[in-house]
């Protein structure tokens, strides 16, 4: 069971995403030691007020030293986002009170806070494009007449990461496409007007039968664009030089960029993951070529070379495969394959496609009817979330099951997605470590979408933020405490578990080749394909000495600011405009707030604080030590 089974529900609209942008480089924000850069000249106290000064840069370089949301919140907001398309077993329904009904995903609130909370959007490796996870409490579909909703399994994270996903030429992430995928346990859903709506109850039904977990929802974020929302003093803030001239104005919002959404709702199946599809994985192979007619034309003196340009290659993203013996139907999830051409998201056209399986013998048989460029298109991408369906006849039951997927460009014969016989995920995509301590990582291993053999293993090398493979244990950011030499790890019952221990602060990736039989070579570097299997683990500061060094007469506020709040007052702006943390009378006040935002047992939360989650546990143990010794904390050192 999967989105891909019925019933299947189809939402869009737009997210908005209002991450502070402050700590994406290294000139700023060192993310090893999780502290600010200094600049030369720049004092702590002026540090925001340059920090949205100008970049230096001109056109569409022209930034705040800060970059494009220097008062980001990491808010992460669905815009607009309905049901547009809902199908059953039974076809299409269009009349269901759930078509237009709203989706939205909702973190919590503090209780002074007047607006409903936004989910997170956390990079654990601010400076890189393959950490990014959503944070938040509750999923909303439709409203307490008509719908469902309930607290999610697990935060989300980034899948698929694909900078091929729009072949237009925009800006910083336009052209990047990513998966979010995110599921709730039946125990943990509440359903509203299961009378009034066929398809809701349908969906109750599908998911608490034949052992199924609960609802999965899946959407794919793409074509990001930038100065879309703001409008400050009457003047819509459009480039960087009007976010310049609006802070210097007094403007202290955020600046979301947004991208465009496409989902799907559906089921959730016995041992699937919560966070990622664990179907039969079709990963991108060799790139394809556009049609001649989707190629721009030249506007130059020479207009003899747009007839002699040669098609310029494109890579396909990923997709899932389920099989259906039931209707003789193999379901494919195309919700980040096909590219758009631009900003406007027509696709573009690549010709006709062929989904193909090749049977143990070799022999190679088409299944169900041709993709058609129309079958990918905007309007059926629209309408069903890029699911095409492609029937088989009872006698190729046999070699689907047991031989490799492929989907190939007619014509060319290029196989653009091969079947994965192997995928190895985790819903610990996202791992954080303190000095001192142990972290583990379950590596969850599927064969063609199910369990996998007896004798699968699993590789785990360790790569560096650039993806590169670290060959120097002095370079390790981990050591992998349960892993041979041979750096292969058994599956037991589908699963492998990966424990470590931090080295050294820092940030590094370890990638997951399942395999059976010889263990294969580890490539020198990762991120080669948008389909590969990895986790990302930080190991945050190591400021333990730092604490146990530190006697309570020496825990005065201005020791807690410079070695704790300076950094979310200089790097996160955003924090100091709702609570000063600059101010001793303001931070004494919210002792208890602090006290339950900066616990553990907050961590998963939208609550937790600081929201980039970068808070060594030295640094903690201060500032719980600092709260709980209020009132009597010393006095602040003379000012010299």
């Amino acid at each position: 069971m999967s989105v891909l089974n019925l019933p299947r529900f189809v939402f869009s609209g737009l997210t908005n995403w209002n991450p502070n942008t402050v700590n994406n480089t290294a000139q700023i924000y060192n993310e090893d030691t999780a502290a600010p850069v200094p600049q030369p000249g720049v004092p702590w106290d002026q540090f925001v007020n340059w920090l949205m000064k100008s970049n230096g840069q001109t056109g569409g370089n022209l930034q705040p030293n800060g970059s494009w949301n220097v008062f980001g919140d990491q808010g992460a907001t669905f815009a607009g986002a309905k049901i547009t398309n809902i199908t059953l077993p039974s076809g299409p329904d269009p009349r269901d009170p759930l078509i237009g009904a709203g989706v939205q995903i909702v973190g919590l609130l503090y209780m002074d806070s007047p607006n409903p909370a936004p989910a997170r959007l956390i990079d654990l490796e601010p400076y890189g494009p393959f950490s990014s996870q959503i944070f938040y409490e509750t999923v909303t579909i439709g409203n307490n007449q008509v719908g469902v909703q309930g607290k999610g399994a697990c935060r989300m994270f980034s899948r698929w990461p694909n900078f091929g996903r729009n072949l237009g030429a925009l800006p910083i992430a336009g052209t990047m496409g990513v998966i979010w995928q995110t599921s709730i346990h039946n125990k943990d859903l509440k359903w509203f007007g299961l009378d009034r709506s066929p398809a809701l109850k349908a969906l109750k039904a599908a998911a608490e039968s034949r052992g199924n977990q609960g609802i999965v929802i899946q959407f794919a974020s793409y074509r990001s664009l930038y100065y879309q929302t703001v409008t400050y003093q009457g003047k819509r803030v459009s480039n960087g030089g009007d976010l310049i001239a609006a802070y210097q104005a007094g403007f202290r919002g955020g600046n979301p960029a947004q991208s465009a959404l496409t989902g799907l709702i559906g089921i959730w199946g016995p041992g699937e993951l919560a966070s990622a599809p664990t179907q039969r994985l079709l990963a991108p192979n060799d790139p394809v070529t556009q049609a001649r007619t989707a190629l721009p034309v030249r506007s130059d003196h020479r207009p003899e070379a747009s007839l002699t340009a040669a098609p310029q290659p494109v890579a396909l993203g990923p997709a899932v495969a389920l099989v259906d013996a039931t209707r003789n139907a193999i379901a494919v999830d195309f919700i980040a394959t096909f590219p758009e051409k631009d900003a406007n998201l027509q696709k573009a056209d690549l010709g006709t496609f062929l989904l193909q399986v090749v049977a143990a013998d070799g022999t190679v048989s088409q299944i169900g009817n041709p993709l058609t460029p129309a079958l990918y298109s905007k309007t059926n991408y629209d309408a069903t979330a890029g699911v095409a369906e492609f029937s088989f006849q009872p006698t190729q039951l046999n070699a689907i099951n047991s031989g490799t997927l492929q989907l190939v460009q007619q014509g060319s014969n290029t196989v653009a997605l091969l079947e994965e016989d192997l995928l190895a995920e985790s819903d610990e995509r996202g791992t954080y470590v303190d000095e001192g301590d142990t972290g583990k990582i379950t590596i969850r291993v599927y064969q063609k979408g199910g369990p996998p053999a007896a004798n699968v293993q699993v590789l785990v090398a360790q790569y560096d933020v650039g993806g590169n493979l670290i060959t120097k244990p002095a370079d390790q950011i981990v050591e992998f405490t349960n892993v041979p030499a041979s750096g292969v790890l058994n599956v037991k019952n589908g699963a492998a578990t990966l424990e470590f221990r931090p080295l050294q602060s820092g940030i590094c990736y370890p990638f997951f080749f399942p395999f059976v039989g010889t263990p294969p070579t580890p490539p020198a570097t990762g991120f080669g394909s948008p389909a590969d299997f990895f986790a990302v683990i930080r190991t945050l500061p190591f400021d333990n000495a730092l604490e146990k060094n530190t006697p309570d007469n020496k825990l005065s506020f201005t020791f807690i600011y410079n070695q704790v709040l300076q950094t979310y007052d200089v790097i996160y702006p955003i924090m100091s405009l709702v609570r000063n943390l600059h101010d001793k009378n303001v931070v004494d006040a919210m002792a208890e707030q602090l006290k339950f935002a900066i616990s553990l047992d907050t961590f998963q939360s939208t609550l937790y604080m600081p929201i980039t989650r970068e808070l060594s546990a030295g640094k903690r143990k201060l500032l719980q030590r600092y709260v709980n010794l209020l009132p009597n904390v010393p006095p602040d050192p003379p000012t010299p």
